[in-house]
């Protein structure tokens, strides 16, 4: 517990002292974070939409290089036995991005998010049909019928959500997370696969509607759909499901447009919420809810092994029957608070009504800490799998703290710094990120990401207790 509450002790210090190290600055005018890369906006005194595209060249290409250094836990240290599990100290990943945004003429635009990756790892050797893989993030058109009036058809990333640590209502992130490099989920939006489906948008005054019809695509072996060779789109992980949503935008007062989302998953209801209201120049509040028709993490990683008659007798007698789909609740609720010397800090508070209760948690660790049966093992740990596929804590509290510092004492060096800490068990993970770019085009960053906490805690009961990771970015 010292050491999570000096940690957050340091981050609101550094935050709050800001102006005093890098000088004083005058104020900097506050916007809610946008989590687009283009931004369609209503000119109202011209009655038109325009683009502001972020990156105005037609092609990009970005070259980078992690290196990602990992320590686990000793075998004594271990809740969860699995016996056979190899863990590779060090790892490198090599990857080639492609950006393309082109206009064809006035009202129609395509865009594609292509990356190529190559792997190794420790004591293994390279083989191209498990180490390289190409990704079609996204590409799509987008066909602007009317100054007003949107569509856009392929394979999109579709990104909900005012909050930082977690997002209810950003329903099209799971499963959807090929590498797990970082644990800022700013970061991890950006990297996941988007969806193949349909989105329209329509634009008023102080307002918009989105809708959003995403089909779900059938995995089979060896398709150009699959994942089986280097080719393959990976559908079966982004649509795996049939959605649609529904999203109404209207500024109700200045600084005030409430969001409000209905979003259906295979017949399944949502609705969701996102409030921001600017306080003033530095400071602004949030609110991001849902409430869905689902089953709890456990039930729902638990279903298939169910159905078949595969639920271990151990894990049965705690958690033999399912409670069934309900309407379960999720929110971030937050703050941020930008100083002049441009640091801003969010601290938020998360519930999961998924997630374990306090008494499931018990239940849950004590079985893993009471057996050295690695199928027990991996039944219960297919529920903290699901968590992670779903962008879901695994308890049902948290409390969430990031701080980002721009130009952090040294010109083109920024510093980023989370901390993640389970109400329940006070076990937290940390991660610190530097960044800093000698060049325009290019950068170079240092990560470090800890997880602590006792053996039956959240974070502490995780295999992994520490990476490093060295990073070089290269844009041309």
């Amino acid at each position: 517990m010292k050491n999570v509450y000096k940690c957050l002790f340091l981050i609101l210090i550094f935050s709050s002292q800001g102006s005093a190290l890098a000088g004083e600055d005058d104020d900097l005018g506050f916007l809610p974070p946008v989590k687009d890369e283009s931004i369609r906006v209503l000119d109202t005194t011209k009655n038109q939409e325009s683009f502001q595209i972020v990156n105005p060249r037609a092609i990009k290409f970005t070259l980078d290089n992690m290196l990602e250094s990992s320590h686990y836990q000793g075998d004594t240290d271990k809740t969860f036995k699995l016996p056979n599990a190899v863990h590779s100290n060090w790892n490198n990943l090599t990857r080639l991005n492609m950006k393309f945004d082109k206009a064809v003429n006035n009202n129609l635009r395509f865009k594609t998010d292509i990356l190529f990756n190559a792997y190794k790892r420790e004591g293994e050797a390279f083989k191209s049909s498990e180490d390289l893989r190409l990704d079609i993030k996204e590409a799509y058109i987008s066909w602007q019928k009317s100054p007003t009036l949107f569509f856009d058809v392929g394979r999109i990333n579709v990104k909900n959500g005012i909050a930082t640590g977690f997002n209810p209502t950003d329903y099209f992130k799971v499963g959807s997370i090929l590498d797990r490099r970082t644990e800022d989920v700013s970061q991890l939006r950006d990297a996941r696969l988007g969806a193949l489906l349909i989105q329209g948008q329509k634009l008023w005054e102080g307002g918009a509607a989105t809708l959003v019809v995403s089909p779900k695509v059938n995995y089979k072996a060896n398709s150009w759909r699959s994942d089986k060779s280097i080719t393959g789109l990976n559908l079966h992980k982004s649509n795996d499901r049939s959605r649609a949503l529904l999203k109404l935008t209207h500024e109700v007062s200045d600084g005030f447009s409430p969001e409000l989302i209905y979003y259906n998953e295979s017949g399944d209801h949502n609705l969701g919420l996102n409030l921001s209201k600017v306080l003033n120049k530095k400071m602004f509040v949030y609110l991001e809810w849902n409430i869905g028709n689902r089953r709890k993490l456990i039930d729902e990683a638990f279903l298939d092994v169910r159905k078949t008659n595969q639920l271990l007798p151990v894990i049965k007698q705690k958690f033999g029957s399912d409670t069934g789909k309900q309407y379960l609740q999720q929110a971030a609720i937050g703050a941020s608070y930008t100083s002049s010397s441009n640091i801003t800090t969010k601290l938020e508070y998360h519930y999961n009504e998924a997630g374990l209760s306090k008494s499931e948690a018990k239940e849950w660790f004590d079985l893993g800490l009471n057996t050295n049966n690695p199928a027990v093992a991996g039944q219960l740990l297919s529920v903290r799998s699901l968590a992670q596929a779903r962008g879901e804590s695994l308890g049902r509290n948290s409390l969430f703290l990031y701080s980002t510092w721009k130009d952090a004492g040294i010109d083109d060096l920024d510093l980023t710094g989370l901390v993640m800490m389970d109400l329940n068990d006070q076990s937290r993970l940390m991660q610190m990120k530097l960044v800093y770019k000698p060049r325009k085009n290019s950068e170079v960053s240092l990560q470090f990401a800890t997880f602590n906490g006792n053996k039956d805690s959240i974070y502490g009961s995780l295999d992994k207790k520490n990476t490093l990771s060295l990073g070089v970015k290269y844009d041309f």
